[in-house]
């Protein structure tokens, strides 16, 4: 297994969103949270994760 590469990680998540609008954009982040979560299946690790995105400052790209 090849370490972990957030760099390459964060790219794809960013390609993936390419040519959607707000609304498409906003669906495949649902869709992507939703399976991350099945993958996780941890109730309490994805409730720390939300408490942490939370406390983070939230900014507008545009």
């Amino acid at each position: 297994m090849q370490p972990f590469n957030h760099d390459e990680v964060y790219a794809e998540f960013i390609n993936a969103h390419q040519g959607l609008d707000n609304e498409q954009s906003a669906l495949l982040n649902a869709k992507l949270i939703f399976l991350l979560c099945e993958h996780i299946k941890d109730e309490s690790i994805i409730k720390k994760i939300i408490n942490i995105a939370k406390q983070e400052k939230i900014t507008d790209a545009n």
